[in-house]
This record gives C-alpha cells, structure tokens and sequence, in this order.
C-alpha cells in the first residue's frame, strides 16, 4: 500500500483523449503490454510507474492512473488514457476532456521502528487459570484457604 501526499509535486491542465483498438496487446514504451482493462496512461514527459489524478474538469470526477506509456502525439492533447481509466473518469464515450493532471508525491513508509523494544508477552488465558501459590502462614505450616 502506498500513501501520497496531499499537495501534487506537478500540476497540468488540458485536455484528456483515450487510446486502445489496435493498442492491445502491443508494446507500450515501458515495454507492458497494453491492456486496455488496465488503469495506465500514456505521457509525453512523465517518468514511468509515476502515479497521477486525473480530474475530470467538468464533472469533478477523478481517478489515479499509473504512466506506462509516451503520448499523446496530437497537438493540445495532454494525456492519452486507457480505455478503463476512460471508462472509470466517465469520459470515454466523448473521447476527449478537459482534465487537471497532478502528479502524486509518494509519502516515504517507515519500514522498521527506530525503537527496538522487545514486548512482553501476554500472557495466555490458560497461564491466567493456573492456580496460584499457596501461602505459608507464620508457624510454618501451610495454611488452609
């Protein structure tokens, strides 16, 4: 599970085409295959594996789609979408949106403790049911409870 932070690292508006048809199945420039189920993008610039929200400016409808692609090659288009991602944004059937693209920081995961404290362990409900010591009164002798 990843988290990203709140504000974007990099913000772009414009507007949204998909792609898929004679797509499938071929080479993307990452070197996937494009699946057109899948939830990706194709970007001019973005480095690949970078995660982004596209917002749908109309609709306010957004989703998070993973660059794996280059593109769009038309001129004012900024992101080429899966036919899912198209499909999810509510866009598809229109073929082409206005959209924010932001780019999504990745918030770093603490993968060890700093602190190495070693817990005690619990103890088990059968220890808990054990009967405890008997006392020994004064005289020395066991006492009768």
């Amino acid at each position: 599970m990843q988290i990203y932070a709140t504000n974007p690292a990099y913000v772009e508006e414009g507007i949204a085409s998909w792609y898929g048809g004679k797509w499938v199945g071929r080479l993307t420039a990452n070197g996937e295959h494009y699946g057109q189920g899948d939830l990706t993008a194709a970007h001019k610039k973005l480095p690949f594996n970078t995660w982004a929200r596209v917002t749908d400016l109309k609709s306010g409808k957004s989703i998070m789609v993973r660059i794996n692609n280059r593109g769009p090659f038309v001129k004012g288009r900024i992101i080429d979408l899966s036919v899912a991602a198209a499909k999810s944004l509510g866009t598809y059937e229109a073929g082409l949106a206005r959209v924010r693209l932001e780019v999504l920081r990745p918030v770093p995961l603490l993968e060890s403790p700093n602190l190495r404290i070693k817990p005690k362990p619990a103890a088990t409900p059968v220890e808990s049911l054990k009967k405890k010591p008997v006392k020994s009164s004064p005289a020395g002798g066991q006492s009768q409870g």
